[in-house]
């Protein structure tokens, strides 16, 4: 037991100048710790032999020999110890005191102090093991406080978490209950134009070709040319008419849409885009069936109008081509042009300031179809924009 010790505290008998020696079978001792070099270099014999032991310190010659006058001269058979001066190997006076310890097992150890020897370095390890424990409590408050603060602040983390994920599902909500609307909105106002579109083409524009034909009928019978002058100038405002009103019920809603499908519309628009703007276009199909719902016909049709729209007003094409086809489960239009191009890296999705469809509102709508938008443009090579939605079951 105390041999454990000693092994344990080996700092602190180094700090004490103290050195333990310990013997198994009772012959040769061996230090249970490393030997301070101060002291071996005062008294050599404590690295060396227990022959070189007993030769340095008289006093220990009978305890190594294991005499028994050495340990019955004690009031303890196996406890013995004694104080003595001698001289070191610098010829320098040295206290000494020894502690001998005799188990029944045979083990001898000893306690060999050095008194008097580096007072001074002594004192200094012991302040500097108050100085090492007062800091130790500091360091301890500090972390106790600093654990608090943590604690604290993991509860004001974790409300706040709580808070902004509250927030976060309410806004959440918000989103979707606005682009229902927007959805709902954007399908009565579909209806709508399809409803004002079909009235304009089934009754004020048969109307007005009926009132051309009755003029032109009229235009005929007249005599004078007074008559026949103002008779053509009313011709030709109605003619204008039937023009603006063909012009206002393909921007509601073609009814080519409805009545031979997406692809003839966009062909039909295409033509429109030739006539009015001397812009050459080509347009392919697939050929493959292609169904979507009315409402995503609509946006398709209205997202590829506000496209010829942004190549007239930005583009400066001199061609488009326009091509529907269907891959896998989807519908892909894709229109491209031979315009000034841009760079597609600062392209920005954002509400057009004239409230018109954009490029913001295509990407917004298709989305809700489960659809996308794809823009790919450099400068100087014209722009590639491809739309994509699912097709219906």
């Amino acid at each position: 037991m105390l041999d454990a010790q000693m092994v344990k505290s080996n700092e602190l008998l180094a700090a004490l100048n103290i050195v333990g020696l310990t013997s198994l079978d009772g012959s040769e001792f061996q230090p249970v710790a490393t030997v301070p070099a101060s002291i071996t270099a005062r008294f050599p014999a404590l690295g060396g032999t227990s022959v070189e032991l007993a030769r340095e310190f008289p006093f220990l010659a009978t305890y190594l020999e294991d005499a028994e006058s050495f340990w019955q001269s004690g009031a303890d058979p196996k406890l013995r110890s004694g104080a003595w001066t001698q001289l070191d190997a610098n010829g320098d006076e040295c206290q000494l005191e020894a502690t001998a310890v005799r188990s029944e097992s045979g083990t001898r150890t000893l306690l060999l102090e050095f008194l008097g020897q580096d007072f001074d370095h002594l004192q200094g390890i012991l302040q500097s093991a108050r100085e090492k424990s007062l800091a130790m409590e500091q360091l301890e408050r500090m972390q106790a406080a600093l654990n608090e603060a943590h604690d604290r602040l993991e509860e004001r983390v974790a409300a706040r978490t709580a808070e902004l994920t509250e927030a976060n599902r309410q806004l959440v909500d918000y989103q979707n209950q606005l682009r229902l609307l927007v959805d709902q909105l954007a399908i009565a106002e579909e209806r709508e134009r399809r409803r004002i579109a079909t009235y304009l083409h089934d009754h004020v524009g048969q109307n007005l070709a009926l009132v051309r034909m009755k003029l032109g009928a009229l235009l005929s019978e007249l005599t004078t040319q007074c008559n026949r002058d103002a008779c053509n100038t009313v011709r030709e405002l109605i003619e204008a008419t039937i023009q603006e009103t063909r012009t206002l019920t393909f921007d509601l809603g073609s009814p080519v849409l409805y009545e031979l499908g997406l692809e003839s519309a966009l062909e039909s628009l295409a033509n429109r885009l030739k006539d009015d703007h001397s812009i050459a276009t080509q347009f392919s199909d697939d050929g493959h069936p292609k169904p979507v719902s009315n409402e995503l016909r609509s946006l398709l049709y209205q997202a590829v109008r506000e496209l010829f729209h942004n190549i007239v007003k930005h583009a400066h094409a001199r061609k488009v081509v326009v091509s529907a086809r269907r891959v896998d489960e989807r519908i892909e239009i894709v229109v491209e042009d031979e315009g000034v191009g841009f760079d597609d890296s600062t392209l920005e999705f954002r509400v057009t300031r004239d409230g018109g469809f954009g490029l913001f509102n295509i990407r917004e709508r298709l989305d809700h179809f489960d659809g996308s938008i794809d823009v790919r443009s450099r400068p100087g090579e014209g722009t590639r924009i491809t739309l994509s939605a699912p097709v219906s079951d």
